[in-house]
């Protein structure tokens, strides 16, 4: 199997992210896609980057440093995106890579 081989089934429905297991579907889309969620009213945070609207300051801070902070040290050779650490470079090469 190579590195960027399809690997999941499973996609969020809003925007078509891999996941590899459902609990991760649905903890994307209570984060990343509240307003889907009949959550409009409770979003309070919201990205000044790209406009994604988050549930939590938490899920804000970590969406910045993976998303948009470009002095991270680990980077996909692929698409340049800079992650904060190997698992998530790991994870990014093995799935989300292998559907672009």
């Amino acid at each position: 199997m190579s590195e960027h081989e399809d690997v999941s089934p499973l996609r969020c429905h809003i925007c078509v992210r891999p996941f590899l297991r459902k609990v991760l579907v649905n903890e994307h889309i209570r984060l990343s896609h509240p307003e889907e969620n009949g959550m409009h009213g409770c979003v309070s945070y919201k990205c000044r980057s790209c406009d994604i609207l988050l549930a939590d300051y938490t899920s804000l801070e970590s969406h910045v440093k993976t998303e948009h902070n470009h002095n991270t040290v680990y980077r996909c050779s692929h698409c340049d995106l800079g992650l904060k650490n190997m698992k998530s470079l790991r994870y990014h090469i093995k799935v989300i890579q292998s559907f672009t």
